[in-house]
């Protein structure tokens, strides 16, 4: 039986090459215990290091109320977004934030900024996105027909360093991450503030993508959000957040929307319809995010465990003398491997990959295939994972790495 016309770019969507290896782990997963010579997932940036937490509360919470069962407001129970809206107050630093100015979705990526994007921008438009970027991108915006314009050198332009209109490339919106994700590093007042300024400069819309928001976790650092920027056209400037990184809860869709804009906030209500959180999800995050001393508490010793791998990681790469860029916020680590690739190509940068992935069985990403980096030879190394797990990954990886290049030396 033929399909519908609309429906053949899905056919026609090719897998990443990338998927293989999360393939791998998914299908064949280590277990210290059952299945040791499984493969170790530090390619996919979930958080694991604060399921005990998690699971106590799941266990201690009170009986499931009898509205969850109804039919509800597709955007969000109003217990929900008032507790919602507490939290970006209190730990996202957005002190005017009103609950009625948030939309749930099905998750960050795929409901949260579809929705925003089919709300403002049209089929074909551009969304710039500075890069490296998260490779799920191409997915989250794939439904919303919107081209995604890499762009390499966006600081600089921002800067006025680069000439660069945006209007004749037709772009229509800016897409920012912060803490950016694949290099883990929370952007400043001072660049959100350049950012905002020039994509105003072009009435152009900017939304930040915020998922780690609470997820920064060096005691140096601090985590600022571009809806806490003061700007003169603050209905530009719209946020997409979630529960799948900071609560640990990538499995249950949890998505958000902020937004000043009138129209876009009406849009994002009526289109949340078709990504709707079910009503047993929404009432138990509300007793989470309800509970102020669980949630300062669970918030506090994420970061703390998270600075405590990252402090293991680190080492780990120091003692082997493999480098490592800056990072303060998010669960991953990109190091920089260029040392060891036998040229400077994309597939030098894979062919390590490959090797890493068939002599250790653990799973990270290569940049420049996972992330646009324009540059071959960095990767990112997850690390929101067991402490024993990460030591041993750390280890196995550092010396597939020392293999690596002893064997492109024979071959040399």
């Amino acid at each position: 039986m033929t399909t519908s016309k609309r429906s053949e770019r899905y056919l026609n969507k090719k897998a990443h090459p990338l998927q293989i290896g999360a393939r791998m782990c998914f299908e064949n997963p280590y277990d210290k215990e059952t299945n040791p010579n499984g493969y170790i997932n530090l390619g996919t940036a979930e958080n694991h290091i604060v399921f005990d937490l998690m699971e106590k509360k799941l266990k201690n919470r009170e009986k499931l109320p009898k509205y969850s069962l109804k039919y509800g407001q597709a955007f969000g129970h109003p217990d929900l977004l008032k507790a919602t809206a507490q939290l970006y107050h209190d730990h996202l630093f957005i002190k005017d934030v009103k609950p009625e100015q948030l939309v749930f979705a099905a998750g960050c990526g795929g409901g949260a900024l579809d929705i925003l994007f089919n709300a403002v921008c049209d089929e074909g438009d551009s969304v710039l996105i500075p890069v490296p970027y998260y490779g799920g991108f191409t997915f989250d915006l794939f439904r919303s027909k919107v081209k995604i314009h890499p762009c390499p050198n966006f600081l600089q332009i921002v800067k006025g360093e680069v000439e660069f209109d945006p209007i004749k490339e037709g772009i229509k919106a800016v897409l920012i991450t912060t803490p950016d994700n694949p290099q883990g590093n929370a952007l400043t007042e001072e660049t959100l503030t350049e950012y905002i300024n020039w994509s105003q400069k072009y009435n152009l819309h900017i939304i930040f993508d915020e998922i780690y928001a609470c997820s920064v976790y060096k005691p140096t650092s601090k985590f600022t959000s571009g809806m806490s920027i003061k700007c003169e056209k603050p209905e530009l400037v719209h946020q997409a957040y979630g529960m799948s990184k900071d609560f640990a809860m990538s499995g249950w869709r949890i998505g958000v929307i902020f937004t000043r804009n009138k129209n876009v906030l009406k849009i994002s209500k009526e289109l949340s319809f078709y990504s709707s959180v079910s009503g047993d999800t929404q009432w138990i995050l509300t007793d989470f995010l309800s509970d102020i001393e669980w949630r300062d508490n669970f918030i506090k010793t994420n970061k703390e465990r998270l600075y405590h791998n990252y402090q293991l990681l680190t080492k780990i790469f120091d003692d082997h003398k493999i480098k490592h860029l800056p990072c303060d916020g998010a669960f991953f680590l990109m190091v920089d491997l260029r040392e060891f690739l036998k040229d400077q190509s994309k597939q030098a940068e894979l062919d390590l990959y490959n090797h890493i992935l068939k002599e250790t069985n653990v799973q990270i990403l290569p940049a420049m295939q996972g992330f646009e980096h324009v540059v071959p030879g960095f990767y990112r190394i997850c690390f929101a994972v067991d402490e024993e797990v990460l030591t041993l990954a750390g280890n196995r990886i550092a010396k597939a790495v020392e293999s690596f290049q002893n064997l492109t030396e024979k071959k040399d």
